[in-house]
């Protein structure tokens, strides 16, 4: 006799590699959830550390295949019907491993490494869309001699296997380059920590002749900075979104994130081309994934700053705002192996924003606004996402900066960015923060 099935017997089984705050919101809510079975595998070790301090360097699983087995061996699950990583650490990474043992759908982790080797990834894009790519040099901190420079200076400067901007900077003259290498010991044991468990992954699925331990410069873009999101499924590529980075004046630190872009549709579908020309270079299947580019009015060009194998998981929500549809769930029908449809302006909003609240300068977080504060803006705007960063009673500085500090993002939808922005002050003045300048908090702080 044949026991019937129940609805639970018909969920797909989703592994989830390094959750992040974003994908434990998305990915836990009742859309999701009445179709899969999702499973988070959590540890330390797969976020990027948050601070340069000593304990940070010291801790922590460096063998990511050794740190998957060992989780997957305590899980109740025992199958899988697809893995997902979105944060590109070594989540991202770890899912590609997965997937190709698994024998499902995926990126191989070769593909996943490149796109993350800032230099390498530069000589793919050369090979597919020369006339978008500024030139660029590799860069040996050990052996520094100008004359092995390919391209002259002013350039931007960064490893190789960059993170968070961490030790990116423009850089000058020569004379000024040895000066951004030469960082405290701290720094450099800190950048060590996070470039050791990528190269060992590049040890066993790359063919790379050098790791990560290096840095690159690159020729300065200059124009409106986008980021154009798209999917790609049995190799074929289909945009998402462009999304429109602004950033505070004078600065690289991000202030809002508009979808959709205002730049010219026939710009926008320029980028479009570039970014189908890039697939097959880099070797991308079956994921959501990035690219930032900028455009120059003034030249009419198109330049790449980078690729990121990964869904733009910031910007999930403002999709479903304008269009009608979340990424996180274009993300699942990837990873299953399914090609997903992409509706088009059947959201509630025209357009959508992600808030960035920053300091330029070092404070004490004392206190973060309360559930019931936070819930009066969620009554005033329902869909609206709030994420704060950093934790109560330590210092901004603790977490990875470099000129700034961000500790909250507020994500909106409205009828125009005018619109947005009146919405956005109303939301942050039910949002106190509290903070006291360091020099009156230092003796607060704890090692």
């Amino acid at each position: 006799m044949e026991h019937s099935r129940t609805a639970r017997d018909f969920l797909k089984n989703l592994l989830v590699i390094g959750p992040n705050a974003w994908d434990e919101l998305e990915l836990t809510c009742p859309r999701v959830s009445e179709r899969n079975r999702v499973v988070f595998l959590k540890d330390p070790a797969l976020e990027a550390p948050a601070n340069p301090r000593l304990l940070d360097l010291l801790l922590g699983e460096k063998d990511l295949e050794r740190l998957l087995k060992r989780h997957l061996d305590r899980l109740s699950v025992s199958w899988f019907d697809g893995v997902i990583g979105t944060d590109e650490y070594l989540a991202c990474a770890g899912a590609a491993i997965l997937s190709r043992e698994w024998g499902l759908p995926g990126s191989s982790p070769r593909s996943i490494l490149l796109c993350q080797h800032k230099y390498y990834s530069r000589v793919a894009q050369k090979q597919a869309v020369p006339e978008h790519v500024p030139g660029f040099t590799w860069i040996d901190p050990f052996r520094l001699r100008e004359e092995d420079l390919t391209i002259g200076f002013p350039m931007f400067v960064k490893p190789v296997r960059a993170s968070f901007s961490i030790f990116a900077r423009r850089v000058e003259s020569f004379a000024h380059l040895p000066r951004m290498i030469d960082v405290p010991l701290a720094h450099r044991l800190f950048a060590r920590r996070l470039m050791e468990p990528f190269n060992r992954l590049l040890r066993r699925y790359a063919d790379f002749e050098r790791d990560a331990n290096y840095l690159i410069g690159e020729q300065i873009l200059e124009g409106q900075l986008v980021t154009a999101e798209a999917l790609v499924a049995g190799g074929k590529v289909e945009i998402v979104g462009i999304t429109d980075s602004e950033m505070f004046p004078g600065t690289m630190s991000f202030r809002r994130f508009w979808y959709p872009s205002r730049l010219p549709q026939d710009v926008q579908q320029r980028m479009a081309i570039i970014v189908e020309r890039l697939v097959p270079a880099l070797g991308l299947d079956w994921t959501l994934f990035n690219v930032e580019l900028f455009y120059d009015a003034s030249k009419d060009h198109i330049g790449i700053l980078e690729i990121n194998p990964r869904m733009a998981y910031q910007f999930a929500d403002l999709y479903q705002k304008v269009e009608g549809f979340n990424s996180y769930d274009l993300q699942i029908a990837l990873a299953l192996g399914e090609k997903p449809a992409i509706p088009r302006r059947q959201g509630r909003h025209q357009v959508a924003c992600s808030f960035v609240l920053r300091k330029f300068e070092d404070a004490l977080l004392v206190r973060f606004p309360s559930e019931q504060q936070v819930a009066r803006v969620r009554d005033m705007f329902p869909d609206a996402r709030i994420r704060f960063y950093g934790k109560e009673g330590h210092r901004l500085s603790e977490e990875i900066g470099v000129e700034s500090w961000r500790y909250a993002l507020v994500n909106l939808g409205g009828d125009s960015r005018e619109d947005l922005e009146q919405k956005f002050a109303r939301a942050g003045s039910l949002l106190p923060f509290q903070f006291e300048p360091v020099a009156r908090a230092a003796h607060k702080l704890t090692v």
